[in-house]
């Protein structure tokens, strides 16, 4: 969609009877553009009118039948076609427009040859089905043999963004909190980000029809909605769907399988922060790491965090974030530590970076403050925020966040601690009946009073 020709839905929805004759006339009068060619985003069906065409001439045969015979047949789409009259009459929906207060029926167009390219099938929430599946089948990534109509590879390539579309912050009300949307144009499909989770699919509409196809490939599922009313808003009700079904389902995204050498490098990890060894140290750390610290600064930080902590032990979850690297806590007699390993592009790989961040449990003194900051979110006043809070803590600033936390988040409770000394400084979760927040704390003990409170909203 970088082509620079102009967004051309309300003309091109009108040309998919087009024969290929036409087409041709088409072209040879010349084409117009919006921009200039590969310098923006915009949507052309005119674009895939041209695939059709080049379809044929790559094949030698017409677009609509290479696809009929490479790809519809082959996923099993035995009731998808490209003309209603090959649609039992019991099985075709009928599209309507309302207009004037009352519903009309839209002729149903046919598909003319290589404009068909750009959409136009009539099809099955079950046939669908198999096209959703064949781009759900490419994840996870995997090494076993492919044996698909694309390989997985390929597959993986046509979901992922390669021109930025949009970015958009949206609220589903004034009283909700505000959302990121990050969406880019892959290969006839769209990726969008929400922060949480990344969904692929594409709207579909024509005169008298409306559809929408989503999935989220780390979890495997998908929605399909298809409706007969002109252009039925089926992208909004497909992704609350979506949404609803991942959130509220508790839904587990695919687990990423480790390579071999990223679970030994956790488990020598784990010897190391029981007892030093140089031996060990040798063949996990890549030529890097010492260099970059010494191996005495590391040996008396893993010694400090014995002391610090007590004997720690490595709990069972292992977030993997890819092949060569991922994060696991080590739980100790007082507090824990969390650790995160990236390992190198070598053969073997070893480990380049490594990351530790410990935390103690918060003093009476810590969790007494974190209490008053939970009352003082369900009940803000400022008289209780001045007693709260030094002068220095930016009080205004800090009066907006809790009065903006109460109204979002309101009422919390103070919940579990994310990070911190114990003492001085924390970060602590609040839980309430419409999402948590998490509170960045820095206490004066004597005092109880905060130098520095920083709300920000949990993304799930």
């Amino acid at each position: 969609m970088g082509a620079g020709w102009p967004q051309d839905d309300p003309w091109a929805d009108r040309q998919v009877y087009l024969h290929d004759t036409a087409l041709s006339a088409l072209l040879h009068a010349g084409v117009t553009f919006s921009n200039a060619p590969g310098v923006a985003f915009e949507y052309s069906n005119l674009g895939y009118m041209v695939l059709g065409r080049v379809i044929t001439h790559a094949t030698g045969i017409p677009a609509i039948a290479y696809i009929n015979q490479a790809i519809l047949r082959p996923l099993g789409m035995m009731s998808t076609c490209w003309n209603p009259d090959d649609v039992a009459p019991e099985q075709l929906a009928h599209g309507y427009n309302w207009r004037d207060g009352e519903w009309l029926e839209e002729d149903l167009l046919p598909s003319g040859g290589d404009v068909a390219g750009f959409g136009g099938i009539f099809s099955s929430v079950r046939d669908l089905a198999h096209w959703v599946g064949l781009f759900q089948s490419a994840w996870p990534a995997r090494n076993e043999p492919d044996g698909g109509l694309l390989r997985r590879s390929s597959l993986r390539e046509m979901q992922q963004g390669a021109r930025i579309r949009s970015v958009d912050i949206a609220s589903a009300a004034i009283d909700q909190p505000m959302t990121a949307l990050f969406g880019c144009y892959a290969m006839g499909l769209v990726e969008t980000r929400n922060g949480r989770w990344t969904a692929v699919g594409h709207s579909g509409g024509l005169p008298g029809f409306g559809s929408h196809m989503r999935w989220a490939p780390e979890y495997g599922v998908g929605i399909i909605g298809l409706a007969n009313s002109t252009y039925a808003g089926m992208h909004e009700a497909c992704r609350r769907a979506l949404d609803c079904l991942i959130d509220r389902s508790g839904a587990q995204p695919r687990c990423w399988a480790p390579a071999q050498a990223l679970g030994a490098a956790r488990e020598a990890v784990n010897s190391l922060l029981t007892a030093w060894d140089d031996d060990l140290a040798d063949a996990l750390f890549a030529s890097n790491f010492f260099q970059d610290e010494s191996r005495e600064r590391w040996r008396n930080r893993l010694s400090a965090l014995r002391n610090r902590h007590g004997a720690l032990k490595s709990q069972d979850a292992f977030e993997i974030e890819n092949w060569l690297r991922g994060r696991w806590r080590v739980a100790g007699e007082r507090g824990w530590c969390d650790i995160a390993l990236t390992l190198t592009p070598t053969v073997p790989p070893r480990v380049q970076e490594m990351e530790i961040s410990s935390t103690l449990p918060p003093a009476p003194a810590m969790l007494a403050a974190g209490q008053q900051l939970a009352d003082l979110i369900n009940h803000p006043t400022w008289r209780s925020l001045a007693r709260l809070v030094a002068p220095a803590a930016e009080r205004e600033r800090v009066w907006d966040q809790v009065r903006i936390a109460n109204i979002l988040y309101g009422p919390v409770t103070l919940d579990e601690t994310v990070a911190g000394d114990g003492d001085a400084c924390a970060i602590l979760c609040f839980t309430g009946a419409k999402g948590a927040v998490e509170a960045e704390l820095v206490v004066d003990a004597a005092r109880r009073r905060f130098t520095k409170i920083e709300l920000r909203p949990v993304r799930n």
